[in-house]
């Protein structure tokens, strides 16, 4: 990254450090110093800051997880489980992008993933990557 060691860099990169709180082995953003709230939107893009800032801490593994696991479960109206149901789409893009420049800078490059993309009750598009050599998948449709 071309500015990483320009001083207001390095000092964002701390701040969003000092917001870091470490639970087990996940760590979120909290939404204030002291707060034992997390900020899923920030803990994302933190995560996406602290990678491309290349710190390469424990701290951003354990932030990696948050992200990765965040709110499992079901939507407690005993349906199916369904993962990250409360992220919006804007959310599960920045997660997705955040995670996987983590995993390249961790030279982690064999994909282990399922997408499914569900409008109401059907499903539009679903795909299992486990091969880096796997193609690209792509839907397009017409809205009326």
């Amino acid at each position: 990254i071309k500015y990483k060691d320009e001083p207001i860099v390095k000092d964002i990169l701390d701040y969003f450090e000092s917001y870091l709180r470490v639970q087990g082995r996940t760590a979120y953003l909290s939404l204030s110093q002291g707060s034992k709230s997390s900020d899923i939107t920030g803990s994302i893009l933190a995560l996406h800051a602290l990678t491309f800032g290349q710190r390469n801490t424990q701290s951003i593994e354990k932030l990696s997880n948050f992200v990765a696991q965040s709110n499992p479960g079901s939507d407690n109206k005993g349906d199916e489980q369904q993962n990250n149901f409360w992220f919006s789409d804007t959310q599960m893009a920045l997660a997705s992008l955040s995670l996987s420049t983590y995993d390249v800078m961790k030279d982690n490059t064999n994909p282990d993933c399922t997408l499914d993309i569900v409008s109401y009750q059907s499903t539009l598009l679903s795909a299992s990557f486990d091969s880096p050599s796997d193609p690209s998948v792509h839907f397009s449709s017409l809205f009326e």
